[in-house]
């Protein structure tokens, strides 16, 4: 369960603008899927085609081997968590009960939705004493992680996340990916995370999707994309010298090791990044 596919996909508003064109991609089942590419390329327009809050014109999408035209909307929506960057936790509940939002509905037995809680706000770092607060009572960071506990509570096989961490400061944005990349090692889901954010891109994703005008550039690994690119366009993306400037150490780091593993000199290394 998990596994995700696109074949021949196009969504268009209209003649003129085409945001999806012809795009096809296999999403394995398990796999943690960054989605990267500039502003207004079709990201955001391909996750939420997965759960059906967004057509196609032509094409098909299927999920767990199924074509999502074929799904029941509600019981699709249900077997996916979406995590937005807005987070849209709900006010007048306590974080109980936001996280057990959809069991709740689904009328789960009430031990079970508690123990749920319990469990799921300790996975993404919080304290059990969190569950009987509020959203107003929680900083932005918090509120992010209760958004990812309430897409795990149904024990979904995959999670969607639009830019999720976008609208927190630089340290707890760090906090979430390093969170969610425990969560994904725990838990293996397959995960399809939107970002307009290269090093969040190659820190969290096992495979990178770059995306240019609504067509599929390059999919690979990081190191597929940094040092062996398949267009102008995802070299000139990467921007391969100065992108070491900014370039997370530990990552940096990580694409040596695996890099050197290969019986690959320094030397060749070097002359990859210079070219």
């Amino acid at each position: 369960m998990g596994f995700i596919e696109f074949e021949n996909v196009t969504k268009s508003y209209n003649s003129s603008e085409i945001v999806i064109d012809n795009l096809s991609l296999s999403i394995p089942e398990g796999e943690f899927v960054t989605i990267l590419g500039p502003s207004g390329c079709g990201k955001t327009t391909l996750l939420k085609m997965v759960n059906k809050l967004i057509d196609y014109n032509s094409g098909s999408i299927t999920v767990d081997y199924k074509d999502i035209q074929k799904w029941d909307t509600i019981r699709l929506r249900r077997s996916i968590g979406y995590v937005i960057q807005q987070i849209g936790l709900l006010p007048h509940l306590n974080v109980e009960d936001n996280i057990n939002y959809v069991l709740n509905i689904t009328k789960s037995d009430k031990k079970l939705r508690r123990g749920r809680a319990e469990e799921l706000i300790e996975l993404v770092g919080l304290s059990i004493d969190h569950l009987d607060r509020y959203p107003r009572e929680l900083s932005g960071g918090q509120k992010q992680r209760v958004g990812v506990a309430r897409a795990l509570a149904a024990d979904p096989k995959i999670i969607l996340m639009d830019e999720p961490f976008g609208a927190v400061d630089e340290i707890a944005r760090t906090a979430l990916q390093d969170e969610i990349l425990n969560i994904h090692n725990k838990l293996k889901k397959t995960i399809l995370f939107v970002t307009h954010d290269i090093q969040e891109a190659i820190k969290l994703g096992s495979t990178i999707v770059l995306i240019n005008k609504g067509k599929v550039e390059q999919v690979g690994t990081k190191e597929d994309l940094i040092f062996n690119p398949a267009s102008d366009f995802v070299k000139e993306f990467f921007g391969i010298k100065g992108f070491q400037a900014t370039l997370d150490k530990s990552i940096l780091r990580d694409l040596y090791k695996r890099i050197l593993t290969k019986e690959e000199s320094i030397e060749n290394l070097y002359h990859k990044l210079e070219s």
